[in-house]
């Protein structure tokens, strides 16, 4: 998933308005979750960073969101808020 969501947001940034939406939607059908908006934020952060820097963040992004206390609430992929 997270390749697919930085590939995707390189594709579409630059020439889809609605870019965020269109991704989680893509999300939502092929891996069945709905991924809220701070998950794609850090992932288009750690996308851009990635690409300034030559390097492979994949394994990074899956560290944040296991960091970041991910949960799945039905279908829904959130990040916990904290208390």
């Amino acid at each position: 998933m997270v390749r697919m969501v930085q590939m995707r947001y390189f594709q579409l940034k630059g020439s889809v308005r609605n870019y965020r939406q269109v991704i989680a939607q893509e999300v939502k059908e092929c891996f069945g979750i709905k991924v809220s908006r701070e998950i794609l934020r850090w992932l288009f952060a750690i996308a851009r960073e990635e690409h300034g820097s030559g390097e492979r963040c994949e394994k990074r992004a899956r560290t944040f969101l296991c960091k970041k206390q991910h949960f799945i609430t039905g279908s829904t992929l959130e990040i916990e808020s904290p208390a």
